[in-house]
């Protein structure tokens, strides 16, 4: 088994780009958004900076960012990924 990326690491590695919010935020995580996100606004963030220490990917709703936080274990992050690299998902 491989062992997790290091947060700095982990972003590039899912194709993800820091997310832009206006205001001020007292969120400690550094949030992301995929880097093939359009303009649409249909898209969710993660928050690969608790990957090594907690071996979770937190996601949220990118037009929700003080919404609930869905806390992934890294093995089925990564298999959703995976999943998503190699199949069209229908919308």
């Amino acid at each position: 088994m491989r062992a997790a990326a290091a947060p700095a690491d982990t972003g590039r590695a899912f194709g993800l780009h820091e997310a832009k919010e206006s205001g001020m935020t007292s969120d400690p995580l550094q949030w992301f958004r995929s880097s093939y996100s359009g303009q649409g606004g249909e898209c969710v963030e993660v928050a690969p900076g608790l990957v090594a220490s907690h071996g979770v990917v937190p996601v949220r709703d990118a037009k929700r960012p003080a919404g609930p936080v869905l806390r992934v274990g890294v093995p089925a992050f990564a298999g959703l990924v995976a999943m998503a690299k190699s199949t069209r998902l229908a919308a």
